[in-house]
This record gives C-alpha cells, sequence and structure tokens, in this order.
C-alpha cells in the first residue's frame, strides 16, 4: 500500500472513531466529570490531527510520511492513552500518553521540512 493511501485511510478511521468515542464518554456511565473532560479533549486532538492527516493525503509528498508517522503515533499513544484508561479501564504504562504529546509536537515540527520534497 502506498503511503498516502494508508495516511487517508488511517485518517478516516481516525475522524470516524474519534466521533464515536467522544459520544461514548459523553453518555457512559461510570465516568467522573475529569474523565469526561479528558475524553473530550484526547477526542478534540484526534478529530484534529485525522483532519490534518486526511489534508496531508490529499497533498501527499514523500516527505511528509515523517510528519504523517509522528501524527498517527500521537492519535495511538496520547489519545488511545487516554481512552483505554477511562473508557475501558486499562492503564497503560505511565509515559505513554506524554510521548503522544510530543508526538503531536514532533510531527507539526516535521511538516515543514516534508513540504519541501516534491
Amino acid at each position: 500500500m502506498h503511503w498516502h493511501r494508508f495516511i487517508l485511510l488511517f485518517s478516516t478511521l481516525a475522524g470516524a472513531s474519534g466521533i464515536l468515542i467522544a459520544a461514548a464518554g459523553a453518555h457512559m456511565p461510570g465516568i467522573d466529570q475529569a474523565g469526561r473532560e479528558l475524553i473530550e479533549r484526547a477526542a478534540l486532538y484526534q478529530l484534529i490531527h485525522a483532519a490534518m492527516l486526511f489534508s496531508m493525503a490529499q497533498h501527499y509528498r514523500p516527505g511528509m510520511r515523517f510528519a504523517a508517522f509522528f501524527f498517527m503515533a500521537g492519535i495511538c499513544c496520547f489519545c488511545g492513552g487516554i481512552f483505554l484508561r477511562h473508557l475501558a479501564d486499562i492503564a497503560l504504562p505511565a509515559r505513554i500518553v506524554p510521548a503522544g504529546g510530543i508526538s503531536f509536537a514532533l510531527g507539526w515540527l516535521m511538516l515543514p521540512l516534508g513540504t519541501r520534497f516534491r
């Protein structure tokens, strides 16, 4: 599979699951207000980065794959870590969520470098 197709597929799955998880977090019983706010924030970050990945897939250049990788890692680690903790009561290692946040930042920093390759 070509990178731009993989990025497109990942972005659409991340967008759809972000909406569904946000709705589940808002209506699931047993989640406290702090947990709901974290789920809402993680869903927002996931949706922002899903939209960015979708745009990157539409205007793909080979150098963008590094930024895309970091965005995907951020979605999996940051958002996924929060979702698993608060929706499934699965505690991942403590460094997973911060590593995801760093991945998001690295993705944004890599993005200008990726647009230079044609």
